[in-house]
């Protein structure tokens, strides 16, 4: 997984390749959905902490304001 932070632009990219595997592939499509739901629970469970401090930081500002 690679995340390209775009410092001129406010979105950066995250990209994931599998050696060997494509969308056009047809073949290799269960294995392709199988290491991509895979890899998405791994992501998410990385970025929880964070997506849940920004919610929490949001709800504090909220009531402040």
């Amino acid at each position: 997984m690679v995340w390209e932070r775009q410092d001129q632009q406010r979105p950066s990219r995250i990209r994931f390749t599998i050696p060997g595997c494509g969308l056009k592939d047809r073949v290799h499509w269960t294995f392709l959905q199988e290491r991509l739901v895979k890899v998405m629970k791994l992501f998410a469970v990385v970025l929880s902490p964070e997506i849940h401090a920004s919610v929490s930081a949001g709800k504090r500002l909220a009531q402040v304001a």
